[in-house]
Parts: C-alpha cells; structure tokens; sequence
C-alpha cells in the first residue's frame, strides 16, 4: 500500500479522470485505489499514456458514495493497493480483429488498447447517455481516432439500443475474429449468452434459481438451463407468468421477441402457424399453410378422405 501523488481531470458532474504519473503500465490492466485503506479499496482499470509515454490514468464514473465524493472533491493523493493486475481486455491482443463494445465508463479500459496499439484494426460500438458532455472531447477524438467509423449511441437521444444486433453487425461487417465487452453484467450476459443453439445446449448456469425456464427451454437438476429446440436464446420477464421472475427463452427467428402476446397463435420450429380446417362446400378440408416471417402468402392444401394435394 503506497501513497501516490493524483493529478484529476475534472470531466463533468458524473464523470473524473485521475492521472498517475508514478509507472507505466501495459494493456488491460486494473489497480485499487482508496483515500482510506484501513476502511475500503476500489478497483478501477487502468488507461495507459499514448505513445509509451510514462504514467496512466483511470476514468471514474459516479457509481456510488465513494465515486460520488472522488468526483465532488477531488483529490491530490490517493493509496494504490498492490501491482496492478491484468484484465480481461488484454486478451484483445490475441485476435487480428476484434469488435470492442462498451457501455458508459467501461470505454475507460478499452482507451488503454487504443493508446497503446493504434494500429491494431477494431471496430467500437460504444453506447452511453451523453457521451461528449459526461466524458469530454479528447475521449471521443481517441475512440474515433482508433475507429473512424465507430458507432457511439447517445441513449440520451436514443434511449436503449438493441446491443446484440449492433455487435452482431459490426462483427459481420468486419469480419471480427472476437468481440470484448466491456459493461455490465447484465449487458454482458445479453450479448454473450443471446447466441443460437440446438437442443440439450446448456445456456446458463447459476446456483440457486436467479432465471427461470421459458419457451423451448427447461432446467437441469444443476438449475442449468437449457435449450430444448433449436433457434435463438431471449432474455426476458412475463408479468403474465410471474410478476418477478426473468426467463430465458428461445425462439427460432432471431427478430421475434418474449412473451409472445397473449392468446397468439403458437409458433412452431419451422415457422408454421396452427389454423383450423375450414369445411368447403364440397365437403374438402381445406387448410392454408400460414408461413411467418417471410411476408408471403402460404399455399393451401385440400385433403380428401385419406389423400392429401397440395397445390403449388
């Protein structure tokens, strides 16, 4: 535990950036920080100087009473714990290209990459309410310095984004061999865990029961849950069911969403509505196979005692 000298950069009312001019320090890497050790420590990933120049810095964002009171009455010296440790970013390094995405202050870590390698080909998708007034400009001129067409979202203006489709479109779009998300945990599980899956996929695990089983899913003794048909996982609460519970689902195109409304025709693996057989006036059968999705009309097959035709 060493007492270290702090230069802070005042961002905005919910937002400081803290200047550390003691070491330099590599890719992904985080430290804890305190202004009373014996009480509490923070950990906070670390921001390295362009251009290996000597010292880092951390971005904090108002997150609590402590974030809160760094950012009101900033100091000039703070406690750093131990030797900085690596975070998950670094595995960044690993991959040619990679789909960076981050929400609110957790594009602070993702500057580390960008500062130290700016050539390292990325795209960023970086969604945050007011993204130049709470971070300040020289942190949008190095995102867009590292990614020229980076995809900033004002939720401010936007409100919430679909994240999983962004991401999915960039990483096609570039040809990314892996996306990092630097965010939290519950953005991070949609992104990750909205993946497709065949049957008997597990897709979460949990001790104790946190989600519970929805359309085409089911749960292990473990409290596993997993896919019982192919298709797309969804993330979602139905008050109908329970006014608490989060479910998990999986539904087979990867536009439609849960809960389906209420007393909607059910939707089957291949896209098929269940209609009732019309009697016509010959006495035929007639049931038009409704396709979903594609916007066209469905054919309509004639049964016949026990001959089926279908017409083309």
């Amino acid at each position: 535990m060493r007492s270290r000298k702090v230069r802070p950069e005042y961002l905005s009312e919910h937002a400081i950036r803290l200047h550390f001019d003691y070491a330099r320090v590599g890719i992904g890497y985080a430290l804890r920080l305190s202004d009373a050790p014996l009480k509490e420590t923070h950990s906070f990933a670390t921001i390295a100087n362009p251009e290996r120049q000597n010292g880092f810095s951390v971005v904090i964002s108002n997150a609590g009473d402590w974030t809160k009171r760094i950012i009101q009455k900033p100091p000039d010296r703070l406690w750093v714990r131990g030797t900085p440790t690596i975070g998950v970013l670094r595995v960044a390094l690993l991959f040619e290209c990679v789909v960076i995405v981050a929400t609110g202050s957790g594009i602070g870590p993702c500057l580390s990459l960008f500062n130290s390698k700016p050539d390292h080909p990325v795209r960023i998708l970086w969604s945050t309410p007011n993204p130049e007034a709470t971070y300040g400009k020289g942190i949008i001129d190095a995102v867009l310095r590292a990614d020229p067409n980076a995809v900033i979202v004002d939720t401010r203006k936007t409100g919430r984004v679909d994240m999983v489709s962004l991401t999915y479109s960039l990483y096609e779009e570039a040809n990314a061999e892996a996306v990092v998300i630097i965010s939290n945990p519950s953005v991070t599980r949609k992104v990750v865990y909205e993946q497709y899956v065949i049957p008997g996929n597990i897709i979460f695990r949990q001790r104790g029961t946190h989600w519970f089983p929805g359309d085409n899913c089911d749960m292990g003794r473990d409290h596993t849950i997993y896919a019982t048909q192919p298709g797309y996982v969804k993330y979602y609460r139905d008050p109908l069911k329970h006014p608490k519970r989060q479910y998990i689902g999986v539904v087979f195109q990867r536009h439609w969403t849960l809960p389906q409304p209420p007393n909607a025709a059910r939707k089957r693996r291949l896209g098929m509505l269940a209609v009732k057989m019309e009697e016509s006036e010959s006495g035929q059968a007639v049931v038009a196979d409704m396709q979903m999705g594609t916007g066209e009309e469905g054919n309509a097959s004639v049964e016949s005692g026990g001959a089926r035709d279908t017409g083309a």
